[in-house]
């Protein structure tokens, strides 16, 4: 085989291995999430009414920091599931075209 014919061609294995690396991130985003939630909480009641303004803006950042990473964990979880089901799909059409062929063959 020529490296061009190479490029023609689908790895389902290497498809799998990158929806699974998907979920892996996923997983490392919730993780993130929930290591960094609650810093202003912290904040407020370790330093008090002093740090009011401190509190809010973290407050604000926590909470555009859990929208992003959901949206992320989602965005992730999907593609990891679109993946699987095209490696999935593109094995089983090529089952099907070989049976066909195998088929025709026999005729």
């Amino acid at each position: 085989m020529t490296v061009e014919s190479d490029n023609l061609r689908v790895l389902t294995d290497h498809v799998r291995k990158l929806a699974d690396q998907q979920l892996t991130a996923a997983d490392q985003i919730t993780g993130a999430n929930r290591a960094t939630s609650g810093v202003a909480d912290r904040v407020s009641e370790s330093h008090g009414l002093v740090c009011f303004l401190t509190s809010n803006a973290l407050s604000a950042a926590d909470e555009a920091r859990q929208s992003a990473g959901s949206a992320l964990h989602r965005v992730s979880t999907d593609l990891s599931d679109k993946l699987t089901t095209a490696a999935s799909n593109h094995d089983n059409a090529d089952y099907r075209a070989g049976h066909r062929i195998s088929q025709a063959g026999r005729m």
